[in-house]
């Protein structure tokens, strides 16, 4: 079988896979109502580990080699870009709220508990804010790469490089971003991931900045030939703006539809990202999956 029809029957068994198994969580979430713990975790974390259980299934199927998932250690500056850029732009559209007075700054309930979670309580204002950041950036970040992992080893380590190999990068990039924003949406509409504004702005925010990541995501996923990025792009991401920004920003009324990952705000940033990335899939596109000599600069 050719290396484009392998790629091809990979990434059409993943996607079915991971469909169905993600239904089966979904389902359970919504019926569950507040039980929803199963297997001593969450039932989002195990919906979050459905794409690398689907990959599994889709590597035994079809003799996929595990080392292709992109095990290997990248480059320094691959990991510390995978950290720093969710942290950098966050800062600029959370800044950009506070400064304009779209948002407030600092929410006193985080201060308090900030002060409490790390001891500080009678501390000056700016030094719990700095200790906080310092904390969730690499604490929280690093305990959000589990939850994260379960979704990278199957979009970006499995599914990229497949995708890559049949359709190309650009194409590949594209529709990984459209299917994992789609993957996102029951949890929107019928869940509680949701910021409280209406369906018809939050899903159209988040799904294009979902998208944009998603180009993002794979671009870094090809070059680096790892997976550990991604993982550290995604935990970087949920822990900065979900525990930190989202929980330091006062609501003036308006402000959720700029903020949170259903707001506005980040939307700008994560085009430019991908912009940046689209126009350099030159250096990629029409390559086989897991071909390093493809990736190196």
């Amino acid at each position: 079988m050719g290396i484009m029809r392998k790629a091809q029957q990979r990434s059409l068994i993943f996607l079915a896979v991971v469909m169905v198994f993600s239904t089966v969580m979904e389902t359970l979430m919504i019926r569950r109502g507040s039980d929803r713990r199963i297997f001593g975790a969450p039932l989002v974390f195990w919906l979050m580990w459905c794409p690398a259980f689907a990959a599994v299934v889709a590597a035994i199927v079809t003799r996929k080699r595990w080392r292709e998932f992109g095990w290997r250690l990248p480059k320094i500056r691959y990991l510390l870009a995978g950290w720093l850029v969710p942290i950098g732009y966050a800062t600029l559209a959370y800044g950009t709220v506070w400064i304009t007075g779209l948002g407030g700054v600092p929410k006193p309930t985080f201060l308090e508990r900030a002060a409490f979670t790390l001891g500080m309580q009678g501390k000056p204002h700016w030094l719990i804010i700095m200790a906080a950041f310092v904390y969730i950036a690499t604490s929280v970040t690093l305990f959000s790469c589990i939850s994260a992992a379960g979704e990278e080893i199957g979009w970006r380590g499995f599914w990229v490089p497949e995708l890559t190999g049949w359709l190309g990068f650009r194409k590949a990039a594209l529709f990984s971003g459209i299917t994992w924003a789609l993957w996102h949406t029951p949890g929107i509409i019928f869940g509680e991931y949701n910021a409280g504004t209406p369906r018809w702005f939050e899903v159209p925010c988040f799904a294009t900045m979902v998208i944009s990541m998603g180009i993002f995501y794979a671009w870094v996923r090809l070059k680096s030939d790892s997976v550990w990025p991604c993982v550290l792009l995604h935990a970087s991401h949920n822990a900065i703006i979900q525990t930190f920004f989202d929980r330091i920003t006062v609501d003036k009324g308006h402000t959720l539809w700029f903020t949170t990952e259903f707001g506005i705000a980040l939307v700008i940033p994560a085009l430019v990202i991908a912009v940046w990335c689209w126009n350099r899939s030159g250096e990629i596109s029409g390559r086989p999956p897991n071909s390093r000599k493809a990736l190196l600069d």
